[in-house]
């Protein structure tokens, strides 16, 4: 019976460590993607993609579909690993 929960104890403690790997790591990648744009704006500035300038579609339209896909990804992942436990 001790044996059992400290397997449990073991398992549930790798999958924290898991976790907080990921969230660290998939929130480094969003804090890249979204000073990118600010660090290239001016750069950015000068380019215009369906009339507006492509710094503002980067961030307006871009960032936000990133967010969702990360957070899409992130739940896939985390399921994957809890049906193969």
């Amino acid at each position: 019976m001790a044996n059992n929960q400290n397997t449990r104890i073991k398992t549930s403690h790798s999958n924290w460590r898991f976790s907080c790997r990921w969230v660290v790591f998939l929130s480094i990648i969003a804090l890249v993607f979204t000073l990118l744009p600010l660090i290239f704006a001016k750069n950015l500035a000068t380019h215009e993609l369906f009339g507006w300038p492509t710094a503002f579609l980067i961030v307006a339209f871009g960032l936000p579909l990133l967010y969702l896909l990360i957070i899409a990804f992130y739940a896939w992942v985390m399921d994957f690993r809890e049906r193969t436990k």
